[in-house]
């Protein structure tokens, strides 16, 4: 469902609309309704002129057209009266215990070479006022719904004329209307998820509720349109209401149960950090020790290399000096035979 563009089907039966072929009497070409122009409509703080109000006593309804588009009432869910208004106007003042179905022309299609298509349903045009406020005042000329005064006092519009009111059709007198007598018309569940879908996001936006993660405010507002919701449907059908409270109730314990789950961990993780940490400074400490008792080892390792090395160079010395004089001792004893030799070869025989 959309915000702010045409929703859903036409304007009284799936896939007809207003202005195309049909049988019933306000087709085009057969429009039997009434259609009284006014002022001004208010509702509020909003406002819209100028207005056109189609009296369709056949199908129990009032229609008030405005450049927005249409808001639609059922005659059994208003009551009012027509009172005078100045010296050349009159005023009607309805009060709706429901709010209005709303309708607008869809844009135009780009073959439909400038043809009108009928209204559909959509969403809030006001502001939210029409869906909010129960009381509608709208302005008319003196005298234009004289010719209806009886129709409107069976529909439970009280007429004054002249200081006298001329009566209703036994509904309640004009007053406060009770927010509990707000409610969406069960008649049209689309129209009932368009009212809860703006209702929610008016509160979600006013509360300033997060769009993601965990938010109290986000889960108490769609457990109220749960509930809502569920309250709707049980009007019309009882069982499918409790079985959906049911399921509420289930999907509730299910998410305590996933809280009382979260809370405890959370619990259980805290102690493991605790601990944690408590080890973390124990192995500090020793890491500290070892790492001192490394370095100090390191030195010993390497002093003892430079004693090895040393140790292996004055080996290496006397070894060369050893095989220096092999080779001296060897040379003298050879210039020693032979000098012995030469003594011996010079002695008379």
């Amino acid at each position: 469902m959309g915000r702010g563009g045409a929703i859903g089907r036409p304007y009284d039966a799936p896939g007809e609309a207003i202005g195309t072929t049909s049988s019933a009497p306000w087709a085009e070409g057969k429009k039997l309704l009434p259609r009284v122009p006014a002022r001004r409509l208010s509702v509020g703080s909003w406002s819209a002129a100028p207005v056109a109000l189609e009296l369709d006593w056949e199908n129990g309804r009032l229609v008030l057209e405005c450049p927005q588009g249409q808001l639609e009432a059922r005659w059994a869910d208003l009551s009012g009266e027509l009172r005078p208004h100045g010296g050349d106007a009159e005023q009607l003042v309805l009060d709706l215990s429901r709010p209005p179905q709303f309708l607008q022309r869809p844009p135009p299609e780009p073959d439909a070479a400038g043809e009108e298509g009928g209204y559909v349903y959509t969403t809030d045009f006001t502001g939210g006022e029409a869906s909010q406020v129960g009381r509608y005042l709208v302005q008319l000329p003196r005298g234009a719904l004289s010719a209806h005064d009886d129709a409107l006092r069976r529909a439970g519009i009280r007429v004054r004329r002249g200081g006298a009111v001329l009566g209703a059709g036994g509904k309640a007198s004009l007053g406060p209307l009770s927010p509990a007598r707000r409610k969406p018309p069960s008649s049209s569940p689309r129209l009932d998820a368009i009212t809860l879908q703006e209702q929610l996001e008016r509160a979600l936006r006013e509360r300033q509720a997060r769009p993601t993660g965990i938010c109290p405010v986000r889960e108490a507002l769609h457990g109220a349109l749960l509930e809502e919701l569920a309250g709707t449907i049980a009007r019309d059908e009882p069982r499918r209401g409790t079985l959906l409270r049911r399921v509420a109730g289930e999907a509730r314990m299910t998410i305590d149960a996933y809280r009382t789950v979260y809370e405890k961990s959370l619990l259980f993780g805290a102690s493991k950090l605790s601990e944690a940490a408590a080890l973390k400074g124990n192995l500090e400490g020793r890491i500290a020790e070892l790492q001192a008792e490394t370095a100090s080892l390191a030195d010993e390792v390497r002093s003892l290399t430079d004693l090895c090395e040393s140790l292996e160079h004055r080996a290496q010395r006397a070894e060369a000096q050893a095989e220096a004089e092999t080779h001296d001792a060897s040379a003298l004893r050879a210039e020693g035979e032979q000098l012995q030799g030469l003594l011996d070869a010079l002695r008379p025989g």
